[in-house]
């Protein structure tokens, strides 16, 4: 996703009123569905009254269950690439994702 708020780019660039709090509830849910990492989405949810009230919403469940899918497939993918026998380091969780796909056997048997 990469830094979001830099230097030159601030929620009042937006006319985002109130910052983080500005936003709606839809928007706040589309951040939580970016996030990849259990404890920056419970890190999210914590930040305030706002955002804690996102689990009251039917569509938190089903990012949380993206969430826990999206890691099983990571060390899925993981598993399958030390068993090529290819050592992973310093390589985003797509690129993984990416290069495992390369991996799998073809159908076509020449």
């Amino acid at each position: 996703m990469g830094a979001i708020i830099s230097r030159g780019n601030r929620p009042s660039d937006y006319n985002v009123i109130g910052g983080l709090l500005g936003l709606g509830e839809y928007i706040l849910l589309e951040i939580l569905s970016e996030l990849k990492l259990v404890p920056d989405s419970i890190q999210f949810i914590g930040t305030c009254n706002k955002t804690l009230q996102l689990k009251n919403h039917p569509r938190f469940y089903q990012i949380i269950e993206t969430l826990m899918n999206f890691r099983e497939l990571q060390a899925t993918t993981t598993y399958m690439l030390r068993m090529q026998g290819l050592t992973i380091s310093r390589l985003s969780s797509w690129e993984v994702t990416a290069k495992a796909t390369l991996l799998k056997p073809s159908r076509n048997k020449e």
